[in-house]
């Protein structure tokens, strides 16, 4: 379940409940082999996850769409059980890296997901992100549904 997103010129913070246990939603989030099952929009096939899942360790994800091959890179700066910062790239972009900061919170509900994403360089890469985000969500929730 979606609560109401914030945006600014750069960031963006998006909350979302996923009727599943902490640690489901946070294996989801950190092992490859599950990240392949839900993570891009609607229309994005994860062709290739790589993660070395540690402080400083990096990770890439190549996603294909209709309108091509894309890839997000980064680095871990955080890992904690309930919470993970890292930075986020897109290959062959000149744009500046991002960062990303997602908690984990135990609900009545099942988890609470609080993603935020700042330092993205225009207000139409938020709404990209965006759109990207809320659409990663609900194929999550899908496959955790479907597990």
């Amino acid at each position: 379940m979606l609560k109401e997103p914030s945006i600014s010129e750069s960031s963006l913070s998006i909350s979302y409940v996923i009727n599943s246990s902490l640690e489901q939603v946070y294996s989801a989030w950190t092992e490859k082999k599950e990240i392949v099952l839900w993570m891009g929009g609607s229309n994005v096939r994860i062709n290739n996850v790589e993660a070395d899942l540690k402080v400083d360790g990096k990770f890439e994800i190549e996603m294909e769409s209709p309108d091509g091959v894309f890839i997000a890179y980064g680095e871990y700066r955080a890992i904690e059980s309930d919470k993970l910062i890292f930075s986020w790239c897109w290959k062959e972009s000149m744009v500046d890296e991002s960062l990303m900061t997602v908690k984990f919170s135990p609900t009545a509900d099942g988890t609470l997901i609080d993603l935020t994403h700042e330092q993205l360089p225009s207000k139409q890469a938020v709404g990209y992100h965006m759109e990207g985000w809320i659409s990663s969500f609900k194929k999550l929730e899908k496959y955790l549904i479907d597990a």
